[in-house]
């Protein structure tokens, strides 16, 4: 079935330059800044518009369902959070972002994942690092989360449906890497529906750089 989808990225943002009520540009750390180091955005070019205009998304949007939480306008929108960059967008400030996401943390544990089937339906994943914990039972695994700034699991485990496209990402589509086969101790990538997501796991809802404190 054809589907479209859009892969963003999150990282800290701190404005640094407002351009208009909407256009601005940001840096992932305070104390770097200068033109060499900005991202220029459109806050408005959001993942609110459909699939169809998902080619001109620049961010994640700010409203229920996203997480970019500076803006969404200015002068009075929040100045510093974090933005959901698109991945076209994540390409050609390569540069800027060359050293994002520190160590311990892999990049995947801060992508979201939007998928669109042909109707439309859109359905939201966000990455996750994981720790298989039981030898699966057919398509069922149980995992434990990394959080991020983390390398060691927390919490109790969780059992999830692979065979679920409403509640993980499959394997197949080449982001989640952990399945069925996946022995205990394996740690890797599991993307996650909002529908998979309980209140308190995996822990890190939503996925805001850590060290900002939100």
């Amino acid at each position: 079935m054809a589907s479209t989808q859009l892969v963003l990225l999150g990282v800290p943002a701190f404005v640094g330059s407002v351009t208009g009520p909407t256009t601005i540009a940001f840096t992932i750390d305070e104390a770097i800044y200068g033109p060499p180091n900005l991202i220029s955005v459109d806050l408005a070019k959001n993942t609110s518009l459909p699939p169809a205009q998902w080619a001109t998304v620049d961010v994640d949007k700010q409203t229920t369902g996203g997480y970019t939480t500076i803006g969404p306008t200015f002068n009075n929108g929040q100045y510093v959070g974090a933005v959901y960059l698109a991945d076209r967008l994540v390409t050609t400030y390569k540069t800027q972002l060359a050293a994002w996401p520190p160590p311990p943390d892999a990049r995947y544990q801060y992508q979201a994942l939007l998928r669109a089937d042909e109707i439309g339906n859109v359905t939201r994943y966000h990455g996750f690092k994981v720790q298989v914990a039981s030898a699966a039972v057919g398509s069922l695994i149980e995992v434990l989360a990394i959080p991020v700034g983390s390398t060691a699991p927390v919490g109790i485990g969780a059992w999830i449906d692979l065979s679920d496209a409403g509640y993980s990402d499959p394997k197949a589509n080449g982001f989640t890497t952990i399945d069925a086969t996946s022995p205990v101790g394996t740690v890797g990538a599991l993307f996650l529906s909002a529908a998979a997501m309980e209140p308190d796991w995996p822990p890190g809802i939503p996925k805001i750089p850590h060290f900002l404190g939100t």
